[in-house]
């Protein structure tokens, strides 16, 4: 059956017949100078209606809205530091949520009541916060700015005083931040410090039972799906993990001392793979956030003997992306390393601590060392066992080189999670036994992945990205629960 429809426009004239200058706002609410502060409160809740309001917000300087419980903010790219002062984290850690005008503080203030069990008559629980959004939306600087509010919560509810007398467990909290950053962020096209891994902070507080007494005494991280793949090559216009670019200008004392004396970024070919070539992040050299590592690594309980053997791997890292490989003249199908890459080979080995069978004539390996593969075998050949007996099968070039890079993604991987042990192990707080009238609370931090489509998308990102949508999907699932109750 045939349907017929007539669409008619609506002109200037037809308006000026009813009497309107214009169409009626569905909702008209947002007519307002600053628009809604609560989506929630919009008679019409749709794309555009939510578009339009955050828009107009972000266009007057008000990065924050409350849709419900969720807090929604649009990255303004710089630093509002009229929303971030003591007297506004003061006024939010005593104020109820829809007191003041949307904020994240208004979030991590409402966490901390829920943990203290002044939120609502179901008593304590303790808290997780998920900050989700795309790669550079600004996540791991809320999270920062949450954790922040939150010492100054805690802080203010136990009677220790203003931030300015945070214990020094608080200060290795707050700036063990800074060192992740540089071990597992990297400048991206859509964000010059973007996390390259996943967050999940434990903020651990020592409750007074029966009171609201709360104070932060350590925390706990942990990390998940450090992307590897960066370490041995970047997308045009990108580059590696910040700490390279910090390790290459250290002063000249310390490269020395790492092998890396008269090296620069353009000697490497980590580096040179489509990766961009600049010489600060957000306005801050790679040279002073060297020693801002430094004093990080410190804070922490890491020796300089400590820190220079982390640095040393960062080097042996780059050397060994320098070492290359040929076919062998009697066999297609074996490779070896040529004479023009023995130097790097011996460097890197030197560094790693391993033997460099580099040719060495009547080289005798030291003591308990015999029978172990020199570095050079391990990169051309690979070891079979069957039926109880072990023998090595030579590697391709394309074989060789992938080894290669997989063993500078594993080092990587391995130190990054060495950093993050020495962190928690600093950080990281056990709750008293003895103390019969505390209780250990915690507020959880979640800083997802943002999801992201590059021109080659590898197995790597495909997992990074369903671990990104798994996640958001149980946020959106207890949003939805939440609302429904």
């Amino acid at each position: 059956m045939a349907v017929e429809a007539e669409v008619r426009t609506f002109g200037a004239a037809d308006l000026k017949s009813l009497g309107l200058d214009s169409l009626p706002l569905q909702n008209e609410v947002l007519a307002g100078s600053d628009g809604v502060e609560d989506m929630a409160k919009l008679n019409h809740l749709h794309e555009p209606a939510i578009l339009y309001n955050l828009k107009h917000r972000h266009a007057r300087g008000l990065p924050y809205t409350f849709t419900g419980e969720i807090i929604l903010a649009v990255n303004p790219y710089q630093w509002l530091r009229h929303l971030y002062t003591n007297e506004q984290q003061e006024r939010y850690a005593t104020a109820e949520r829809f007191e003041l005008p949307p904020h994240v503080y208004a979030t991590s203030a409402a966490a901390f009541r829920g943990m203290v069990g002044t939120l609502s008559a179901l008593g304590p629980k303790n808290q997780s916060i998920l900050v989700s959004g795309e790669s550079g939306a600004g996540k791991t600087e809320t999270v920062k700015i949450l954790m922040g509010h939150l010492a100054t919560v805690a802080s203010q509810a136990s009677g220790v005083g203003s931030p300015k007398g945070r214990t020094s467990v608080i200060r290795k909290i707050i700036e063990s931040n800074p060192l992740l950053e540089s071990f597992g962020n990297a400048k991206t096209v859509r964000n010059d410090n973007s996390s390259r891994f996943g967050k999940f902070t434990q903020l651990q507080f020592d409750v007074r039972k029966r009171t609201t007494q709360a104070r932060l005494v350590g925390s706990c991280c942990s990390t998940y799906l450090l992307e590897k793949t960066r370490v041995v090559g970047q997308s045009r216009g990108e580059r590696n993990y910040h700490i390279f670019y910090q390790v290459l200008d250290a002063p000249d004392d310390a490269k020395e001392r790492f092998g890396l004396a008269g090296k620069h970024r353009t000697d490497f070919q980590y580096f040179t793979r489509g990766g961009a070539d600049d010489s600060s992040i957000e306005g801050v050299t790679d040279a002073d956030r060297f020693l801002s590592t430094v004093d990080a690594l410190s804070l922490i309980g890491v020796s300089p003997e400590g820190q220079d053997d982390i640095f040393r791997l960062l080097s042996a890292i780059l050397h060994i992306g320098q070492i290359q490989f040929e076919p062998q003249s009697a066999d297609d199908e074996a490779s070896q390393v040529p004479d023009s890459a023995a130097e790097d080979l011996g460097k890197a080995a030197k560094l790693l601590g391993v033997d460099p069978q580099v040719g060495v004539p009547n080289y005798e390996p030291p003591p308990g060392e015999k029978g172990r593969k020199g570095l050079r075998e391990a990169l051309t050949s690979r070891v079979v066992t069957a039926r109880g007996e072990s023998y090595a099968v030579p590697l391709n070039t394309d074989q060789a080189f992938a080894g290669r890079d997989a063993l500078a993604k594993d080092l990587y991987a391995k130190l990054f999670d060495h950093v993050v042990r020495r962190i928690n192990r600093s950080t990281a707080s056990t709750l008293s036994k003895s103390n019969r009238e505390l209780r250990r609370g915690t507020i959880s931090l979640l800083d997802i992945f943002g999801f992201e489509s590059f021109a080659v998308n590898r197995f790597e990102q495909l997992c990074i990205n369903y671990a990104n949508e798994k996640l958001q999907q149980k946020f959106t699932l207890d949003v939805f629960k939440t609302v429904q109750q």
